[in-house]
């Protein structure tokens, strides 16, 4: 009797467990916004349970122009545009990612122009790839990027900029100076370490940001990374 239930609470921890893993696509269909089997679904947890960008002042109106650089498998880029009617910009270096980031952008018909570009400062940059993400320092399997910076491209507007690189985000900084400091878009950037916080801020104070927003903050178990934080910048 006693090994049948524990047959039983196994069985149902492991299907309750199964269920709450892909509560990120629920949620996200009853949004209306749809994602391939092949995206993980820890990939949309932060938008689509977590709620993490659904910040006043810093979500985009009908029409307006959105960069998501870092898109991964499309979470925010897609919420961006089925939700809000933005026209977002993405850029995903992975090739892998990328292609399953195409796959959801073309199953919403969503209005999202794509890249499968690395931007920083147009210099070569040295990552790591754990099969899904772009982070230093993690795996052993080493990727080398040479990067685009945002300031070879042109754009007549801006009007909201999202940068979630894994830990290079001052370099896509120091290649956007330009493009920032003139079309002035509103700011979201997730820096991956007290220090590197610290060196954005300055960065973007220097041109005429300001801090608006201190969104969620932990610490991760990941070497180099003591502290990723939600940042939200506008120019005043």
């Amino acid at each position: 009797h006693n090994l049948l239930l524990d047959i039983f609470s196994r069985k149902h921890k492991k299907s309750y467990f199964n269920d709450w893993i892909r509560t990120p696509f629920e949620f996200a269909r009853q949004m209306g916004c749809y994602f391939s089997e092949k995206t993980p679904p820890v990939a949309l947890r932060e938008v689509f349970s977590d709620n993490m960008y659904d910040i006043e002042g810093f979500k985009p109106e009908p029409g307006q122009v959105v960069l998501d650089i870092g898109a991964n498998y499309g979470d925010t880029a897609i919420w961006w545009s089925m939700i809000f009617g933005a026209k977002v910009i993405a850029f995903e270096p992975l090739e892998s990612v990328f292609e399953i980031l195409k796959e959801n952008v073309e199953i919403n018909g969503a209005n999202v122009e794509l890249h499968n570009t690395a931007l920083g400062a147009g210099e070569e940059i040295v990552g790591y790839s754990n099969g899904y993400m772009f982070i230093s320092g993690v795996s052993d399997n080493k990727i080398t990027y040479r990067t685009e910076s945002l300031d070879q491209h042109e754009f007549n507007k801006i009007d909201l900029v999202k940068i979630d690189v894994e830990g290079f985000e001052y370099e896509v900084l120091l290649g956007a100076v330009k493009t920032l400091g003139s079309l002035k878009p509103r700011l979201i950037i997730e820096t991956h370490s007290k220090s590197l916080k610290h060196k954005c801020d300055s960065l973007l104070r220097s041109i005429g940001y300001n801090s608006v927003i201190e969104g969620r903050a932990f610490k991760p178990n990941i070497p180099g990374m003591d502290e990723v934080q939600n940042l939200y910048y506008s120019v005043s």
